[in-house]
């Protein structure tokens, strides 16, 4: 399997051990840092990965540093590959980086190994690099052992592998759904969780999901949702609101046409795709802000305000490691 399972794997291990260890029970940990009951029982049993999103707690309740459950020596070899097969193939730092929508700094940060990289971002690197991500991963040595019967085909490993996920939900009665309606139609429950589309974009018009943009499903608390409303998971693309909301990081978003002025919110800027901004209004304005400095605020007066539509607000980043 990938590098990039391998990992998930990793930090499910490396967790279970300190448990191992320390003799805690799961129901204490579920209730210091806030979990449902049976979370810890479903990371064992494989069902979810929603650990990757407590990772700070979970080290703060073991009294161990993030990275002694993190295996960061990965994101380190990733760094440099990007780099070595940039540099192999005469590609600029700007050209990589312009192509694959983030900016040099964010790019330049992921080769020297300054910050992890998003899966997603990754993948997008890969592609654009040539590659899919098994087999860039394994043209540097990062991919797992592929067993003979593939002749060192990491991609037919890849899907044989997807091929396996996908009979292990079938038999869970994970079911996939292509539907875009109401909650009660998108989601369905798992004792107290709920799973929501993820959508790949929210197309110009008037800012319905279309049933070809869900590209997969994610938990959430079913306690946090409120019947009758709309909700759907946003796939970020780029770095404008970095650090707060990194590119291929998850936004849980509540439709609704309004928010109030300061709030984060997934917005249509003149028929263009649905970006995530903070919003702020003033008399006669609309203004866009990114948090990451290098894209600066838009401003939009008068009839130009009539470019903004609002799709929903942005209740939740979930980060995608």
């Amino acid at each position: 399997m990938s590098r990039y399972a391998v990992i998930d794997e990793t930090i499910l291990n490396n967790i279970l051990d300190l448990f191992k260890n320390s003799q805690k029970s799961d129901a204490e940990l579920e209730r210091e840092i806030g979990l449902p009951q049976k979370s810890i029982y479903e990371w064992r049993k494989g069902r979810t990965k929603s650990y990757k999103k407590y990772i700070d707690k979970i080290a703060k309740f073991f009294n161990v540093p993030a990275e002694h459950i993190l295996n960061l020596s990965f994101y380190h070899d990733i760094g440099y590959i990007i780099r070595e097969e940039r540099n192999s193939q005469s590609i600029t730092l700007k050209e990589l980086a312009n192509q694959i929508g983030i900016s040099e700094k964010t790019l330049s940060e992921y080769e020297r190994d300054y910050k992890p990289i998003p899966e997603i971002t990754f993948e997008r690197i890969a592609n654009a690099l040539g590659f899919s991500v098994a087999a860039f991963l394994n043209k540097y040595n990062l991919y797992d052992e592929i067993p003979d019967q593939f002749e060192g085909d990491a991609d037919a490993y890849e899907a044989f592998l997807e091929a396996e996920r996908r009979d292990r939900e079938r038999e869970l009665d994970i079911k996939s759904k292509t539907s875009n309606k109401w909650l009660k139609e998108n989601a369905y429950p798992v004792d107290s969780v709920a799973y929501l589309p993820i959508v790949g974009r929210v197309a110009a018009g008037n800012g319905v999901i279309a049933q070809e943009e869900i590209i997969g499903y994610e938990f959430i608390d079913a306690e946090e949702l409120c019947s009758g409303e709309t909700y759907f998971w946003l796939r970020v693309n780029g770095d404008s609101m970095s650090p707060k909301i990194e590119d291929g990081d998850l936004v849980l978003v509540k439709q609704q046409s309004s928010v109030d002025s300061g709030s984060y919110a997934v917005v249509i800027i003149d028929g263009e795709d649905g970006v995530v901004k903070k919003v702020n209004y003033g008399p006669d304005w609309i203004e866009l802000i990114s948090i990451n400095p290098y894209y600066p605020p838009r401003r939009f007066e008068g009839p130009d305000v009539l470019k903004i539509t609002v799709v929903g607000k942005v209740l939740e980043v979930r980060r995608k490691l």
